[in-house]
């Protein structure tokens, strides 16, 4: 049985998104389809509705049924239409929605008091919260960007804060505390490890909370090669946006004194780690924590759902 027009790039590439997404039961809409499309290729609107009205005529793909009782003034239907492949049983976007929309809103509160440490650049919100698909009791990840030859510093003073405040994730307190697990050096915002279609998304997915002047699209475009993956993302930036936040500090006394302090914070934060770290990623200018990393199964997951449609 042929589950698409083989040869056809738009479907292929719409089943793969939608595979992709499946892994998390996690259904689009026509929209978020398009834009972050799996295609080797940036695909019109024009081609790309086509392929997808053919789809969900064949029953390939279907669409959920709306709960009519989220009617608001009995008329005005506030609740968008959502897409799952015709085997998939998709969870319940609405609640997710509802519980990740006010986690970010305590992670932008918590971020404005992060951004009180000068050397915070900025600040995003990862994860199933930045992806809409949080559950009750989930915790909220962050990704921050620090100055230069401050990284170490700058993750002493978050973890004091945020502890502080009493919002640091532990594995005994995680219900909707922040887990700061990864820090990036402003001068080192290329991210090398793992290109492939679940960090392509986790990137482009993620939602800046706080910055201090440009440094999300810095970010990005210091990894322009998610495009590569989900090439029509890039038609929802401007081109004018990928562009140096600001230019870097000269080598003057204040960056000597930075260097060598992130330096004794860095000796010191593994020393107290040296018990515990396992496959955690500890350099100069990049910390990543990933004690549950998902990577492989997810991958793998969605591997077996390629097969499963015939496809590459």
């Amino acid at each position: 049985m042929n589950f698409y027009a083989q040869g056809d790039v738009t479907e292929e590439a719409i089943l793969k998104t939608f595979a992709y997404r499946d892994v998390f039961l996690y259904p689009l809409t026509f929209f978020e389809c398009f834009h972050f499309l799996v295609s080797p290729k940036p695909i019109a609107l024009t081609v790309f509705s086509k392929a997808f009205e053919d789809l969900l005529a064949r029953g390939i793909i279907k669409y959920s049924k709306l709960d009519t009782s989220r009617l608001v003034d009995n008329s005005v239907l506030k609740i968008p239409v959502y897409y799952h492949l015709a085997a998939s049983s998709p969870i319940d976007r609405y609640e997710r929605n509802r519980i990740s929309k006010s986690y970010i809103e305590k992670a932008r509160s918590i971020a404005g008091i992060l951004s009180k440490i000068p050397t915070v650049k900025l600040v995003c919100v990862t994860g199933a919260v930045a992806a809409g698909n949080a559950p009750k009791g989930d915790d909220i990840d962050f990704l921050l960007v620090s100055s230069p030859h401050t990284l170490w510093l700058t993750r002493f003073l978050c973890v004091l804060v945020l502890k502080l405040m009493g919002v640091y994730r532990t594995d005994e307190n995680y219900d909707s505390k922040v887990c700061p697990n990864i820090f990036l050096s402003e001068d080192s915002l290329a991210w090398n490890r793992h290109k492939n279609v679940y960090t392509a998304h986790e990137l482009l997915l993620m939602k800046p909370i706080f910055d201090r002047g440009r440094f999300y699209y810095s970010f990005l475009a210091s990894n322009l090669w998610v495009f590569g993956l989900l090439p029509n993302m890039y038609q929802s930036f401007d081109e004018t946006s990928f562009s140096p936040a600001s230019p870097l500090t000269e080598n003057t006394l204040v960056e000597r004194v930075f260097r060598i302090t992130n330096k004794a914070f860095m000796k010191l934060q593994l020393w107290y780690m040296r018990k515990k770290k396992t496959v955690e990623v500890t350099e100069a200018n990049l910390i990543h924590f990933k004690k549950n990393d998902n990577l492989d199964w997810i991958l793998k997951s969605y591997e077996k759902r390629l097969q499963k449609l015939k496809l590459n």
